[in-house]
């Protein structure tokens, strides 16, 4: 594999929608997981089609008041990374309800997950973390 296509990639951009959406595919290779933190002003429905329009559809957001990026806190700007397949494997669950979700139904997802995670890609991986975003 291509040791280039294995680097975690990182992206910020600031504009409408298609303009970011290009930025963030600019560099999204093979990704396992596209990671997007958005300033407020960004509605993320619609910058999840947009990016699902150009072929990225493994995406996790979340939105904020500002980003923190390399040129510090801003406002109006998108940032994330891509987690390149060769080095990375995901799966992922949705709680919709997080006050009405019990402890066995919990543990039969990281169950489930753990299952996902060990037929695909990630099966031939040795090392693991989770991530865990609440909005």
């Amino acid at each position: 594999m291509n040791k280039a296509t294995q680097n975690i990639t990182c992206f910020r951009a600031i504009g409408d929608t298609a303009t970011v959406g290009a930025a963030i595919a600019a560099n999204h290779g093979d990704s396992a997981l596209t990671v997007v933190f958005a300033s407020a002003v960004h509605d993320l429905a619609t910058l999840g089609r947009e990016l699902t329009a150009r072929g990225i559809n493994r995406v996790i957001g979340a939105s904020t008041g500002r980003i923190i990026s390399a040129n510090g806190f801003e406002a109006g700007a998108v940032a994330g990374f891509h987690l390149p397949a060769g080095r990375f494997a995901t799966a992922d669950t949705v709680l919709e309800d997080v006050a009405n979700v019990g402890l066995p139904e919990l543990r039969a997802r990281v169950r489930q997950l753990r299952l996902d995670l060990g037929e695909g890609p990630g099966g031939l991986l040795d090392h693991r973390f989770a991530l865990l975003l609440v909005d």
